[in-house]
């Protein structure tokens, strides 16, 4: 490549520039905000996607500092900025978007981007440019099969992508291709990440009825308790993929959150939305042919996850209400695929102690997440929320352990185990941990979810084994 000429150096966005496709952060930017939009999408693409994109222009508009930025595609154009040449942000995104990425990076000389008349995309792009520049007269940045037309009549061809096969293509037809790798790349792992699989062992609640019922060893009810896992599983991964789509810009804001592969731009949105699609069909297509109480069991977990995601979770208090409520959904679910009964002790003990985990979960990000007199980013806690949520949560735990006790010496407890005395070993165990893991929060060692912690704590697992030790003595 000749650099010598300075020739203006045209940039594409979507997908080279940034790591994502802002016309679909746009479009569920549009739902999240109003769901009822999506009766009228169909007519505006129908007239045409240069209008289809201006109407949702019209009503949303993107962060531009928290978009996902191609890290070696910006030092690339800031470089050739500092050598001389101009710089011209040319997408098909609409011109609000081209106008909010310029002026948050202020290194653009131009911005061109669509307009409800026209769509700056593969063969209008380079007719635009060659009337603009001339034919041959500038160089493109691109990453994609629609850039062939623009990469065949510029001087220079720049592709951002690891593709190979593009590459090949460009040089067919460009006899100057240069490559920019990018640093992330979407992989088998970053799908999976994505799922958040190490999440499902929360799902693991699914099996406490059987094991409580002393049914454990009955083979045809522990497949249908694996079941109701595995189905549970797949659409609860779904849930964490639409939480994911519907809070980017919250989740880009966040120290740790902003490392997830769709807020990275890892996995690009489109894909998270056919994933989680996928995952919720396989999910409700299998428990609605087989199992009928866990398919609505499912569905009403997710409406009532769509709820939370789009309001629930603002409202002070009852978000974490919620939150527990979900731990003892998944419990009903052991116990209908279990086909055993839930007892009274069991969904009260579960609603305290879950109440005071998912505060705990609250409290740590009021402490680390928040400064004098700001909130949440995307709650409705303030700073000063800190002292309430440690009382009510450090309350609700030690409500657990009581009603735990007061189930020990139930007398149909005691009917239900050969030496129930060995319950008791319960008690000081789950007051150590829950003490300790209050403790740790109020020391900012707790960062974000208790159970995320308590999978890489060892004390926690030698609770676990305590805890097992006296249900399995008591039997």
């Amino acid at each position: 490549m000749n650099d010598k000429k300075l020739q203006p150096l045209c940039v594409d966005l979507d997908g080279t520039l940034v790591l994502t496709d802002t016309l679909h952060e746009s479009l569920i930017l549009l739902l999240k905000n109003n769901l009822l939009f999506i009766f009228l999408l169909p007519w505006w693409f129908l007239k045409g996607k240069a209008f289809f994109k201006d109407q949702i222009a019209r009503r949303v508009k993107l962060t531009p500092e928290l978009l996902p930025y191609n890290k070696n595609v910006l030092d690339y154009i800031k470089e050739k900025n500092q050598q001389g040449s101009k710089l011209y942000l040319v997408t098909a995104s609409h011109q609000s978007v081209a106008d909010g990425v310029a002026d948050h990076l202020g290194i653009f000389t131009g911005q061109f981007g669509s307009n409800e008349n026209a769509n700056y995309k593969g063969n209008k792009k380079a007719a635009f440019l060659n009337d603009k520049f001339g034919q041959g007269q500038y160089d493109y940045i691109g990453n994609d099969t629609a850039d062939l037309p623009v990469w065949a009549a510029s001087a220079n061809a720049i592709v951002a992508c690891a593709s190979q096969r593009l590459i090949r293509k460009a040089a067919a037809i460009n006899k100057n291709v240069t490559q920019i790798k990018n640093e992330t790349g979407t992989k088998l792992f970053s799908y999976l990440k994505m799922m958040r699989m190490h999440q499902w062992v929360k799902n693991l609640l699914i099996f406490l009825p059987l094991l409580l019922s002393h049914t454990v060893t009955d083979i045809d009810k522990f497949f249908q308790v694996c079941y109701g896992f595995i189905l549970f599983s797949f659409a609860a991964s779904g849930i964490y993929i639409f939480n994911d789509l519907i809070d980017l810009n919250n989740d880009r804001a966040h120290p740790k959150k902003s490392k997830r592969p769709l807020a990275t731009g890892e996995v690009p949105v489109s894909h998270g939305f056919i994933v989680g699609t996928l995952l919720w069909s396989i999910s409700l297509v299998v428990s609605f042919m087989y199992f009928d109480l866990l398919f609505l069991l499912i569905v009403g977990y997710i409406v009532l996850n769509f709820l939370y995601s789009t309001t629930l979770k603002k409202l002070v208090l009852i978000d974490v209400v919620v939150l527990a409520g979900f731990y003892t959904i998944r419990i009903i679910i052991g116990s209908v695929m279990a086909v055993a009964d839930i007892s009274f002790w069991l969904l009260t003990f579960s609603l305290f102690v879950f109440f005071s985990l998912a505060l705990v979960k609250r409290y740590s990000e009021i402490a680390f997440h928040t400064e004098d007199n700001t909130g949440v980013r995307g709650r409705g806690y303030h700073s000063e929320d800190e002292l309430i949520t440690t009382i009510l949560g450090v309350a609700s735990g030690l409500m657990s352990i009581l009603v735990m006790a007061l189930y020990i010496h139930d007398p149909h407890t005691q009917q239900l185990y050969s030496n129930s005395n060995w319950l008791w070993l319960t008690i000081p165990v789950l007051l150590y941990w829950m003490s300790r893991l209050w403790l740790l929060a109020h020391r900012r060692q707790i960062t974000d979810d208790p159970i995320l912690f308590a999978l890489k704590d060892v004390e926690s697992y030698v609770t676990a084994v305590l805890l097992m030790f006296g249900f399995y003595m008591a039997i």
